[in-house]
């Protein structure tokens, strides 16, 4: 989990528009970014409104929500909020087997997926974040199946890793506690894959809840539109 923005190693090369990234910074303001990104002020500084576009292109970015925003630290003590994080890389990258976390009554080890120890990373990968295991598999299979159903084209893809991360309940920079306690917040994600050598990549969007808009936040008209 990360409250503001971090740069985190992917450990394998994805392609994107062209460029190949074995990194990426997660922002809390709803993007991840390959480049640095001006967004210290009171809004962010990408598009033709507030930039020279095209004579000044944009940062390379996946942004599913991209507007100034907040993890809350106050408001409904039962409201869990944050950014979760998670890189899914499929075993046979690191010459395993799909059954190599089976035991030897043939289930699965029990673990949760956003649980994993530390010292169960992957070899090679000293972060937490990192996972190769039965269930890294499963969910690489799961999502090629979503894409070869849904996505022309995609039925030779084969998904190798992933980068799923979830924004949780974040509420809009300009929102103050009454705004989050009537639960204008917003939780998406987005999932990153690509294949070992790196020829392809998809990005699936996924949206539980979009609870406000700051461009017109309690109908006050402010800045910082989401877009």
């Amino acid at each position: 989990m990360l409250t503001a923005g971090q740069t985190i190693d992917l450990h394998l090369s994805f392609p994107f528009y062209g460029g190949l990234y074995n990194y990426t910074t997660i922002s809390v303001n709803g993007y991840l970014a390959f480049a640095t990104v001006l967004d210290q002020g009171p809004t962010i500084n990408v598009g033709p409104e507030s930039t020279d576009w095209p004579r000044q292109q944009d940062p390379a970015m996946i942004a599913p929500y991209l507007c100034k925003q907040q993890i809350p630290q106050s408001g409904n003590p039962a409201m869990r909020a944050g950014i979760y994080y998670r890189l899914i890389l499929r075993q046979s990258l690191f010459g395993r087997d799909s059954n190599s976390n089976l035991n030897l009554g043939g289930t699965m080890q029990q673990s949760s997926f956003f649980g994993q120890r530390p010292e169960l990373a992957c070899p090679g990968t000293a972060e937490s974040y990192a996972r190769c295991d039965a269930q890294s598999d499963y969910f690489l299979d799961e999502m090629m199946r979503w894409l070869q159903e849904g996505v022309a084209g995609a039925s030779m893809f084969r998904a190798d890793a992933a980068l799923v991360v979830t924004w949780h309940n974040t509420a809009s920079a300009i929102a103050g506690r009454s705004d989050i306690d009537a639960g204008q917040s917003a939780t998406y994600q987005a999932i990153w894959l690509t294949d070992q050598p790196g020829r392809l990549s998809y990005v699936i969007l996924n949206y539980d809840r979009l609870g406000f808009d700051a461009q017109d936040f309690r109908a006050n008209s402010r800045s910082g539109r989401c877009r």
